[in-house]
């Protein structure tokens, strides 16, 4: 049990298909886009924050990798997608009712992991686009309830992308993220149409989460596009 409600649990060796027999001395839980799900190690080694390196082709075939990171000493470390991960070993929980659906725009694919699974904890149903274009097509097919963007994006900043969603008809709130943004980028993405402005810190202190929240219940499930 894991906050009142079943926790789906594997071990991570089974998710990763390693075949190693370890017996399980810790019990990891992560979030992601789904709800929590835990994976059983033989030990947690340490805990660090690393600043992830995208791989690119190198990753074929390995959908559930993300990425690299290089620690002191030269030693390099894989880092992994629990939600894929979760998918993989077919965890993923069948939510009890209807999710907040919310569509997050960031070229970063370790950004979208990190906001993907934070709101997926605190109860979105949560889909990613990695570029403005990725971000309309999929707004061509699919209501959202809400929109996440970053504002630093490839061929086009956040405000820009925003003006072209509200030409759509899509009315749907549109909340902008930052890690390095001004107040003058602030001011154009409010003035562009987007409902909110978040530094990217706040989501650690579910700020964000939130705000989705009042924003959506304001806007009101089944309304417009």
């Amino acid at each position: 049990m894991w906050q009142g409600s079943p926790l789906p649990t594997v071990p991570f060796a089974e998710a990763v298909e390693l075949d190693i027999k370890e017996p399980p001395g810790r019990l990891i839980v992560t979030s992601t886009p789904a709800g929590p799900v835990g994976f059983l190690v033989a030990e947690e080694i340490g805990r660090r924050q690393v600043a992830a390196r995208e791989l690119g082709p190198l990753l074929d075939g390995a959908p559930h990798v993300t990425g690299a990171a290089l620690l002191g000493g030269g030693d390099v470390v894989v880092l992994v997608d629990p939600g894929r991960l979760a998918e993989r070993s077919r965890l993923i929980p069948v939510a009890a009712g209807p999710r907040p659906r919310v569509l997050v725009v960031d070229d970063s694919r370790g950004a979208r992991q990190i906001v993907g699974g934070a709101l997926g904890l605190a109860g979105f149903e949560v889909d990613s686009a990695g570029s403005p274009t990725e971000a309309l097509s999929a707004l061509a097919g699919q209501r959202y309830d809400a929109i996440l963007l970053d504002y630093v994006l490839p061929t086009m900043d956040g405000a820009t992308l925003v003006r072209k969603v509200r030409a759509l008809g899509i009315s749907a709130p549109i909340v902008m993220m930052s890690g390095q943004a001004t107040d003058q980028d602030r001011e154009r993405a409010l003035a562009a149409g987007a409902d909110d402005f978040f530094d990217k810190n706040d989501l650690r202190h579910g700020a964000l989460a939130d705000a989705l929240r009042r924003l959506v219940a304001a806007h009101g499930r089944g309304g417009p596009r």
